[in-house]
């Protein structure tokens, strides 16, 4: 029968130290081939790595090493091994010259390959290289076994592929560097270091918050008070917790203020931003730009963020959704015995949605398991604007005047539907005191997509006012008011707005995704 054979730990401790010792890519993948041969009855296992063009190289054959030759080349995207480096998923197939990803010139063809199993060697979401299980006899039935067992020995070996994916990185950014340094020489025009600050600043996900944790929480209404009472309860049981709310209700605010009711003595605060992890990555798997992101974050920056935290705190992911699945699953094997970390989630999508989707773990969810406070929407509680506007015309930093706001713009504010909540209240407020010259804020002040249509257009109730002086808007802000007048117009239906703006729904939704309209897209 093919397969793995068994072998011990005492093996697996000769291959670490084999691979500890060396970080020539060439010869740690030659003694990776050569281990996996050894323990296995198959008579070819090949080993190829990933250029920095993505193309495929053979570079170990049974356990010894292959000159680089063009012949040996595979194009990016290209057969089965193209197929798994791009899907960065493994691949078997048991009758191999039927199999629609089959390419002939890819294979020698002084052996028959007849089944072919291609498992991707995955660091950090980059794929390094590719092992291929391959069998000249009928009787080779690959299956989901033979892939469990190469993943099993890629698991023991995690840390020296780590070593190895941060020394691929580190020599391609020397080659980078080299290779600006000769362009820069031959222009004679100095080297700009921007992008390398550019780099580090994108790379930083994870923020110690413990002394700069203001929870900003403002509001009387009924609504809001329940939801306050219910975060205090919460936090006093120190459970996992889920905080569900629009764009701008004030999901990490309303972390801060949990946090802050339980804190114990000397507890931290981490604050990891799952967006900025998500650039992180993408940067990582780009190659000019992995090699400088790299050297900010050695392992993963979730290890970062659970080192930070002794013995006792507290870890906010904000805006879970965007936390690719295989960091999902690490953190859950990062918190296995781990006491004394409570971990708060702030997602504004709904949890069943996202798992449908694929884009939330489920296993992840149901071992949290998570207590739930849903924030309300600002629409939900406008009696609390005039408190809202106060604090902020308050807490307005390098402010030269001290401002207020009539009855009739506050009103206005009320009536208004807010689809990005108190993220766009702040910037009408500040737009407002740009475009005032006195202290007081009145409805000439407000953005137009605000006011109600009769102030910006007189001919609405038919008088004959002047019109209203003209205030300078963005297209940006512009194509959003539009859009908003045509929803309300045609009672939100998706399909009329569409046709009546000239574009197709899918654009349409992408339009109300990029103005953070979610109010509209979650109505039918």
């Amino acid at each position: 029968m093919n397969g793995l054979l068994f072998y011990t730990p005492n093996d697996i401790q000769k291959l670490l130290s084999i691979l500890y010792s060396s970080l020539e890519e060439q010869l740690f993948l030659k003694e990776l081939c050569k281990f996996i041969k050894e323990f296995t009855n198959e008579k070819q296992i090949s080993i190829y790595k990933i250029n920095s063009d993505e193309s495929v190289e053979l570079i170990s054959l049974n356990g010894t090493s292959i000159n680089n030759t063009t012949s040996h080349k595979i194009k990016s995207g290209e057969g089965i091994i193209g197929h798994v480096v791009k899907t960065k998923h493994a691949y078997y197939s048991n009758l191999l010259l039927r199999d629609p990803l089959y390419n002939e010139s890819h294979y020698n063809n002084s052996y028959k390959i007849i089944a072919e199993l291609c498992v991707p060697i995955v660091v950090n979401n980059q794929v390094l290289a590719t092992i291929n299980l391959q069998s000249s006899s009928t009787e080779t039935k690959y299956d989901f076994n033979h892939l469990s067992m190469i993943q099993n020995i890629l698991n023991e070996i995690k840390k020296p592929l780590i070593n190895l994916q941060m020394y691929l990185a580190s020599k391609h950014l020397n080659e980078v560097l080299t290779k600006k340094l000769d362009n820069e020489s031959r222009s004679s025009s100095p080297i700009n270091t921007n992008n390398l600050s550019f780099y580090k600043k994108i790379s930083s996900p994870i923020e110690d918050v413990s002394n700069s944790s203001q929870a900003n929480l403002v509001g009387n209404s009924n609504c809001f008070k329940k939801t306050l009472y219910l975060a205090e309860k919460i936090a006093k049981t120190r459970s996992n917790i889920l905080i569900n709310g629009n764009i701008g209700t004030g999901k990490t605010s309303l972390a801060y203020y949990i946090y802050n009711k339980s804190k114990i003595d000397k507890e931290k605060l981490i604050l990891v931003d799952c967006h900025k992890l998500k650039e992180l990555i993408n940067l990582r798997n780009t190659a000019a730009s992995f090699a400088i992101s790299i050297n900010v974050i050695e392992e993963s920056p979730l290890y970062e963020a659970i080192s930070l935290i002794k013995n006792h705190g507290t870890i906010i992911l904000k805006n879970i959704q965007n936390l690719p699945l295989t960091y999902q699953l690490e953190l859950l094997n990062l918190l296995q015995n781990r006491t004394g970390i409570r971990i708060i989630i702030t997602t504004n999508q709904k949890v069943n949605d996202l798992i449908q989707k694929g884009k939330l773990s489920k296993q992840l969810f149901h071992e949290l398991n998570y207590l739930q406070i849903d924030l309300p929407t600002l629409n939900e509680r406008n009696e609390d604007i005039p408190q809202l506007v106060e604090y902020y015309f308050n807490n307005k930093s390098n402010q030269s005047k001290v401002y207020k706001m009539n009855e009739e713009a506050i009103n206005i504010l009320k009536a208004y539907a807010w689809p990005s909540n108190i993220k766009e209240l702040w910037k009408t407020l500040n737009c407002a005191t740009v475009m005032t010259d006195i202290n007081t804020i009145n409805a000439s002040h407000l953005p137009d997509h605000i006011r109600p249509k009769h102030m910006i257009d007189p001919s609405v109730t038919g008088h004959n006012e002047e019109f209203e002086a003209f205030v300078i808007q963005t297209l940006d802000s512009l194509e959003k008011k539009y859009i908003t007048m045509t929803l309300q117009k045609l009672e939100g239906n998706k399909s009329q707005t569409a046709k009546a703006l000239g574009i197709t729904v899918k654009t349409l939704y992408n339009k109300l995704h990029h103005h953070d309209m979610s109010d509209f897209i979650k109505k039918s």
